[in-house]
C-alpha cells in the first residue's frame, strides 16, 4: 500500500511479491539536495539527462520505494545500494545491487 496526498495504491498478488509506491510531483522540492544522498551515481546521472529532470526524480523515488517495499526490508536497506533503470517506456530494471 501507498499513499500521496489524496491518492491511495494497493497491489495485491497471489504468490509472488510486489511492491508499490505513488508519489505526488512537488515542483517546489529541491530534489538535487536529495538525490545526491539516496541516489546510486548512474541513477543521479539518469536523472540529470531527462528531459524533464523533476518528474524523472518521483519516478526513480517511487521505483526505489516499490523495491524494498517488495522486499518487504523497508527503509533498512540504503537506498543507495540498488541501482535502478527506466527506460522511455516507463519499464523499470534492476541494473545492480549490492545489498
Amino acid at each position: 500500500m501507498s499513499k500521496s496526498h489524496r491518492h491511495v495504491l494497493i497491489a495485491i498478488t497471489q504468490n509472488r511479491s510486489i511492491g508499490c509506491d505513488i508519489e505526488r510531483h512537488n515542483e517546489d522540492l529541491d530534489f538535487n539536495a536529495i538525490i545526491n544522498n539516496y541516489f546510486t551515481k548512474q541513477e543521479v546521472k539518469f536523472i540529470q539527462d531527462s528531459n524533464y529532470q523533476p518528474i524523472s526524480f518521483f519516478d526513480y523515488w517511487a521505483a526505489k520505494e516499490a523495491y524494498i517495499k517488495a522486499r518487504g526490508e523497508g527503509l533498512s536497506l540504503p537506498l543507495d545500494q540498488f541501482t535502478l533503470h527506466i527506460d522511455g517506456n516507463d519499464n523499470t530494471s534492476l541494473l545492480e545491487n549490492r545489498i
